[in-house]
């Protein structure tokens, strides 16, 4: 799965439909934190909020920005790198289902 945020409130997702399986159209409070931590672990200066982030959110997120490693993507004329973020295989969307059920 792949996901891209367009506004505040709204994100792109792209997924391989032979395995998985969109059932919600409102995401759950748990899958807000994880895709935010996605944002703030791919993005280089800025991220989407619905709503300006407190003294405390920036302090947060520049902690975060400066631990971490940068290995951004590349696109070129004949091959494309990209950064992927894992989640632990026992991770699951409230927005989403693996069909088949992974085991």
């Amino acid at each position: 799965m792949i996901s891209l945020p367009l506004t505040p409130r709204h994100i792109a997702v792209a997924y391989d439909r032979r395995v998985m399986e969109i059932i919600r159209s409102e995401i759950a409070n748990n899958d807000v934190v994880t895709l935010n931590c996605g944002q703030i672990q791919n993005a280089m200066r800025s991220i989407y909020a619905s709503f300006p982030p407190g003294a405390d959110d920036v302090a947060f997120i520049n902690d975060i920005w400066n631990k971490i490693t940068r290995r951004g993507g590349e696109t070129e004329n004949t091959r494309m790198r990209l950064q992927l973020q894992f989640l632990l295989p026992t991770h699951r969307f409230a927005f989403a289902k693996m069909s088949p059920p992974l085991l």
